[in-house]
């Protein structure tokens, strides 16, 4: 009998409980220059998130495996050069074109959050934080809002809308830029405002 023992040590806290939210399995896939017939990797960033845009990478694969893909919406695809992390992209599309090139459409997290809903509501002075944690609920990527941000009251309304237009009203109203290039996850920080 096959089977997986994962065991808990101990918590953060005394006598909190352990959830288990995700557990990934199957099969994971470098894919080398040589393989890579087409690549396409856009990067935006608005600085004053008037609107926020997302990245998108978009690949074609030749594999030399005998081994098909099997592709799942929302799998997560991570970007290198040189070694470094160019972003982590999520799979909108992916097909087979013939026996060894597959095609692949992905976005950033921002394209995910543009695909989920947000009920919205009425804020009387609310912290960024907790209307952020609100966004990024149940989602499967991080995100980091710089200290600074973070406690900033939010005074008015937000119409039931997707998770990234309530993202953008709300990184507009604070000044804040949001960005997903080298980080595995959503920044949310300061607009700059000196000139370097």
């Amino acid at each position: 009998y096959d089977k997986i023992v994962i065991t808990f040590y101990e918590t953060s806290r005394p006598w909190r409980p352990v959830f288990i939210t995700r557990i990934d399995y199957g099969i994971y896939r470098d894919f080398f220059a040589d393989e890579l017939l087409t690549t396409s990797c856009l990067q935006e960033v608005n600085a004053i998130s008037e609107n926020i845009s997302f990245n998108t990478l978009n690949f074609t694969v030749r594999t030399e495996t005998n081994i098909p893909f099997d592709f799942q919406k929302k799998q997560k695809l991570a970007l290198y050069f040189n070694g470094q992390r160019i972003g982590n992209f999520y799979l909108k599309n992916g097909a087979r074109k013939n026996r060894t090139d597959y095609q692949m459409d992905s976005h950033d997290a921002i394209g995910v959050l543009d695909g989920n809903e947000f009920p919205g509501g009425v804020y009387t002075g609310q912290l960024t934080r907790d209307v952020i944690d609100q966004i990024f609920e149940g989602e499967d990527f991080n995100y980091l809002l710089d200290d600074s941000l973070a406690d900033i009251p939010l005074i008015g309304y937000i119409p039931y809308t997707t998770k990234r237009n309530a993202l953008v009203q709300i990184a507009f109203s604070i000044g804040a830029v949001v960005d997903t290039s080298n980080y595995d996850g959503v920044l949310i920080y300061p607009q700059q405002t000196e000139v370097t």
